[in-house]
């Protein structure tokens, strides 16, 4: 006569919290290589273990806990990349409606974060020209590249790079990390 296998039981939190804390370090240098940023990669593991925690009853035999939970790690570093590339995007953001801002002063409003403005002349002349015709003038990106004698895509990517040195500057001279920051800024440099 076959007798059943009998089905494994749900790890405690206790006993998946035990798996998991034996291979912290192992998971942080994980989150490190892929965040390069030591308290962002503790950050993200701790945050990993508690959706662990919370979903651990899920899983029903130990031996395979590490890969659960690398898989878990895996989709909490994605989500951190992500949400950085989106700040990065938005500070960008703010460094160019900082020089549009300061380009349209009117005495007499609030005066605005001078910070991206100053630094729009220390950009390399194409750089410069791109931004001032699309960003400040407001011209499309084709009447841009007309003017400049070159492609739109060309158009587009000068457009880029120069947001992007711009908001470089912004996150040194006004220490900013989000858009939040930024738009907060009262510095004048």
């Amino acid at each position: 006569m076959n007798t059943p296998t009998p089905r494994p039981q749900n790890l405690g939190a206790t006993e998946l919290g035990a798996i998991l804390d034996e291979s912290h370090a192992e998971f942080v240098r994980y989150a490190y290589s892929r965040l390069k940023n030591w308290d962002d990669a503790e950050d993200c593991v701790q945050v990993a273990v508690v959706k662990a925690l919370d979903a651990g009853h899920t899983l029903r035999d130990g031996r395979a806990a590490r890969g659960w939970f690398y898989t878990i790690l895996r989709r909490e570093v994605i989500d951190q990349q992500r949400e950085r590339k989106r700040d990065a995007r938005l500070t960008e953001s703010y460094a160019l409606e900082s020089v549009i801002q300061i380009s349209q002063y009117q005495p007499g409003e609030p005066n605005p974060c001078q910070c991206a403005h100053s630094h729009l002349p220390n950009l390399p002349e194409n750089l410069k020209r791109v931004v001032e015709l699309v960003d400040l003038q407001g011209e499309t990106v084709a009447e841009a590249a007309e003017q400049l004698e070159t492609t739109a895509n060309n158009v587009r990517v000068r457009a880029h790079r120069a947001r992007a040195r711009l908001r470089e500057h912004l996150e040194r001279c006004c220490n900013v990390d989000t858009l939040q920051q930024a738009m907060e800024c009262e510095c004048i440099e």
